[in-house]
């Protein structure tokens, strides 16, 4: 939440916002009346009508900045085709993982792939043209990510945009790169506009050689 947004949710009540409101007077004009009228409206933490409340809400912004709750989650569309070389396609009821018509034709309609012209396609056409487009598609693509929904950078050791459900080869697992071509990587799968944020640490140690410099210990 944006702190104008955790403010409303900290100061909800009409006796907390009155509160508020004297507080914010009393730090542009001081005076003596407008002290004791602030001591008369100050918050007792001993009250637990007053406090209750609020308690609950820092409850649940911790819930909310949990572990689980951190970064984004966001997976490439699977795209099931028949006859393809898919490892579902082996399983007796990989049809099942077929998405349905209406999902295929809103997936295309999204991406601006299906219009009044081509919209007779037949149903393993579309699939066809989906999965190639989706193949072509950074992870977080849209604003199917909370990320580029909310104007954020992806953090490589919090979202999971990158990892190895589509490159194991390249993955270190951890939120860094080891290396420029790494780094590269990681970005153009995450593909977040906003940027993602990775912990380079071959650029860290170039950069901490042009100011480190270590020395042999002299012997006495």
């Amino acid at each position: 939440m944006k702190e104008d947004e955790r403010k409303k949710v900290l100061l909800r009540d009409d006796h907390l916002q009155h509160c508020q409101v004297i507080n914010e007077s009393n730090l542009k004009t001081p005076s003596k009346k407008t002290r004791s009228n602030v001591d008369t409206q100050t918050l007792d933490p001993s009250d637990t009508a007053v406090t209750q409340h609020i308690q609950h809400d820092l409850e649940t912004l911790r819930i909310n900045r949990g572990a689980e709750n951190l970064g984004c989650s966001c997976r490439k569309l699977h795209i099931f085709l028949p006859g393809s070389t898919d490892k579902s396609h082996h399983k007796k009821k990989g049809s099942h993982r077929r998405l349905p018509e209406r999902k295929v034709k809103e997936e295309l309609r999204k991406r601006g792939l299906l219009n009044k012209g081509n919209e007779s396609m037949s149903r393993e056409t579309m699939e066809k043209k989906l999965h190639d487009a989706i193949e072509k598609e950074p992870c977080c693509w849209g604003n199917d990510c909370p990320c580029v929904r909310d104007g954020i950078g992806c953090q490589a050791d919090t979202c999971s945009c990158w990892h190895a459900s589509h490159d194991v080869a390249h993955n270190n697992g951890n939120g860094t790169a080891s290396s420029e071509d790494d780094l590269e990587m990681m970005k153009s799968r995450c593909g977040n506009t906003n940027g993602l944020y990775v912990v380079n640490l071959d650029g860290i140690a170039k950069h901490r050689a042009l100011y480190v410099t270590p020395t042999k210990a002299v012997k006495g």
